[in-house]
């Protein structure tokens, strides 16, 4: 038996298959579905990188503050042991040559001046307010 098989030419171009309104729904559910999953994925993914960015910025931080602490404590050391009145009369004899006054080397402001016709050098007065 012989087949015989003929071909014919069909142009179905104009043709177009009618929309079926329940599937869009579907496809339209299915995109929406897919877009508002994405973006909640997006959005945890995102809070949890601020969360160890943020970790790691505080931890700099709290290193930076701990190392200003330090270099705070020394300086309030060096500031007390600088002001030490010991030390100050120590360098003020040995490195600067100073020594104590002598009793009638030292005038005070604020006492009369002596009528011995002494030069007075400074007189404390108050300034004048306007």
């Amino acid at each position: 038996m012989m087949d015989i098989d003929v071909v014919q030419k069909i142009d179905n171009s104009r043709l177009r298959r009618k929309a079926d309104p329940r599937r869009q729904r579907e496809l339209a559910g299915v995109v929406i579905g897919a877009a508002l999953a994405m973006v909640l994925m997006l959005g945890y993914g995102w809070q949890r990188f601020q969360i160890v960015r943020l970790g790691y910025a505080t931890a700099a931080l709290r290193r930076q503050e701990n190392g200003l602490r330090g270099w705070n404590r020394a300086l309030r050391l060096e500031q007390a042991s600088l002001r030490d009145p010991v030390r100050i009369y120590n360098v003020s004899e040995s490195e600067l040559g100073l020594r104590s006054p002598l009793p009638g080397q030292v005038i005070p402001l604020n006492a009369p001046p002596a009528s011995t016709g002494a030069p007075v050098l400074a007189e404390a007065r108050r300034p004048l307010r306007y």
